[in-house]
């Protein structure tokens, strides 16, 4: 299990990210990572271990600047390699601008997705960073629309959170398997 947790124009963004995902504990405990934007540019920091543990530092939450932020706490369910590589969210470029993505679920097609796009090279061996590289080969400068399009090639149950300098979206699996809810406080998005 997984949680992925967003905050959007809120003061103070990744200090309430860590506090969400520390409520979300209870569902992974291996890795948490958090991705910042400031409206320009996205800063990420991670590491293995619980969120109030890889984030109990000043500085490393003084580094992930802005209003907008995105966390994701790990427990993994599938063999892969503990690296810090291996950390969401991943952060990749999408129409020139930088793009972030946590992922809770399974993807179950990654092997035929691979076979349908096999100039699509990965460094990790996450299927959410198969997801990433997937909206950036299919970019056409509409994100919305390019994220539904790649979430049609998609088998499994996932919720993403997606996070680009100037913007916050939310994706659940079409049958809806995996929890995903939004909120509003104060003008804020969580």
């Amino acid at each position: 299990m997984c949680a992925i947790f967003g905050v959007f124009h809120a003061r103070k963004a990744a200090e309430l990210c860590v506090i969400g995902l520390h409520a979300n504990q209870q569902r992974a405990m291996d890795y948490t990572g958090i991705v910042s934007s400031d409206g320009a540019y996205l800063y990420r920091e991670r590491g293995a271990g619980l969120a109030r543990q890889v984030f109990s530092d000043e500085k490393i939450l003084t580094r992930l600047h802005g209003l907008d932020a995105l966390g994701h706490i790990r427990y993994p369910t599938v063999s892969d390699e503990a690296t810090r590589d291996n950390i969401q969210p991943i952060v990749g470029i999408y129409n020139g601008k930088q793009i972030a993505i946590a992922h809770n679920g399974n993807i179950t097609n990654v092997k035929e997705l691979k076979e349908r796009f096999p100039d699509i090279r990965c460094s990790t061996s996450l299927d959410t960073e198969y997801i990433l590289r997937l909206i950036e080969t299919q970019c056409t400068g509409n994100i919305e629309d390019d994220i539904a399009r790649v979430c049609l090639f998609l088998k499994g149950s996932y919720a993403l959170g997606i996070l680009l300098p100037d913007r916050m979206i939310a994706v659940r699996d079409p049958r809806g398997n995996r929890p995903l809810s939004i909120g509003m406080s104060n003008g804020s998005y969580f």
